[in-house]
């Protein structure tokens, strides 16, 4: 089977089954936000694993993390955002699965990821805030250090 033809059947049969998840999860009642996203999730993993395309790991960790979280809001109360939490856990999977699969180091993912496991918890969205009130002091910081580095050097001395 040609490149074409076989993409076109990825194509189609991705399709039937996302449309039969969706027509039979309609009828489910309690968690099916978190089946919808758990299952679009794994069809993108798949077609990962299947195609080694980087494109279709973002999507499967995004949705996946959104399937944890919303199954701990489901099943638990409290204070944590466990959507953020499961988001940002999306994101370490899309760095963690590359890795074990394709032995890439991309560490973008691991950016977001932090940030939205961090903001999940109470008492960050007030850091958070800090942060974004403050932080033109830290290019002040960075400047300082790059001056004071470049300023101990030997032979830098300014004539």
């Amino acid at each position: 089977m040609d490149a074409q033809r076989q993409s076109r059947v990825t194509a189609g049969a991705t399709l039937i089954v996302v449309g039969l998840l969706l027509f039979f999860l309609q009828h489910m009642e309690g968690l099916g936000d978190t089946a919808i996203f758990a299952a679009l999730g794994g069809i993108f993993l798949v077609g990962y694993l299947w195609r080694k395309a980087y494109g279709l790991l973002v999507p499967a960790g995004i949705l996946l993390g959104l399937a944890v979280g919303s199954y701990f809001d489901e099943i638990t109360t409290g204070e944590a955002d466990w959507t953020l939490f499961g988001l940002g856990c999306g994101f370490f999977l899309i760095y963690g699965l590359d890795l074990l699969y394709r032995r890439r180091r991309l560490w973008w993912p691991l950016v977001p990821g932090c940030i939205l496991v961090l903001l999940a918890f109470p008492g960050t969205k007030d850091l958070l805030d800090l942060v974004i009130d403050h932080w033109p002091l830290l290019l002040v910081i960075i400047g300082v250090v790059i001056v004071a580095h470049a300023m101990m050097r030997p032979g830098s001395r300014a004539d």
